[in-house]
């Protein structure tokens, strides 16, 4: 069974293991509104629908039960359950440090996330998929690591505008020479500084120190309270 919305109390939202009997497997794309701020996956779900998550403008933090098969959470982030693929972050977040066991950043992983300042992507990171940090209009510089090799689409340095989609000009990508990200910065017009691959001041290292407080983690990865009873769902 897919539970398509949520209808009752609002805030924290608690997706039931089951239904009238019936096990929960799926949760669509509309499951919350707009004031919504936590949302918790029992670990009966297969399959979320994350092509809204843009829409909740409310939504810090998503959690996962321990015992899922197949997803995980780290940080306000979807993961898939080894951590090595981010599937979406909430949106209501001003920071994101991505866990060092992550090898891919999913298309649309960051899209719309408009108050995010700062994201840290570790060397394990392979792949970032296109519109990945789309509309992520108050990240002003981002710093990707030489072990990334595929940047898709819009990924980086893009927006809305009153005319469709355009450049983001505020945004500075720091990256190594002849790499991907280089690649990408300059076939797409955006700002770049590169990375001085020895120990200079310009190193991934000294680039991070700036940021003083690493303790970026604006909610605990906690399990959610069981459901309310007067919380329902349309199926």
């Amino acid at each position: 069974m897919e539970v398509t919305r949520h209808i009752g109390p609002r805030y924290q939202v608690s997706i039931p293991d089951t239904i009238d009997g019936r096990e929960v497997t799926g949760v669509g794309a509309e499951i919350l509104g707009c004031d919504e701020t936590y949302l918790y996956i029992p670990d009966t779900v297969r399959y979320i629908d994350t092509s809204r998550f843009q829409d909740y403008k409310e939504l810090s933090s998503v959690g996962v039960s321990e015992n899922s098969e197949y997803y995980s959470s780290k940080s306000g982030m979807l993961t898939d359950k080894a951590i090595t693929k981010i599937i979406r972050a909430a949106v209501k977040r001003t920071k994101a440090e991505i866990p060092n066991t992550v090898t891919e950043i999913s298309a649309n992983a960051f899209l719309g996330c408009n108050i995010m300042t700062y994201v840290y992507i570790p060397e394990s990171v392979e792949t970032i998929g296109s519109y990945a940090f789309f509309d992520c209009t108050s990240l002003k510089r981002v710093i990707v690591p030489g072990s990334v090799t595929d940047i898709g689409e819009y990924a980086f340095g893009y927006k809305n505008g009153t005319e469709g989609i355009v450049t983001d000009d505020e945004l500075e990508i720091m990256c190594y020479k002849n790499s991907a990200a280089e690649e990408y910065a300059q076939k797409n017009g955006i700002s770049y500084t590169l990375i001085d691959d020895h120990t200079g001041k310009t190193s991934v290292e000294n680039a991070e120190l700036e940021y003083s407080n690493r303790s970026i983690y604006e909610s605990s990865d906690y399990i959610a309270p069981p459901t309310k009873p007067c919380q329902k769902y349309l199926t």
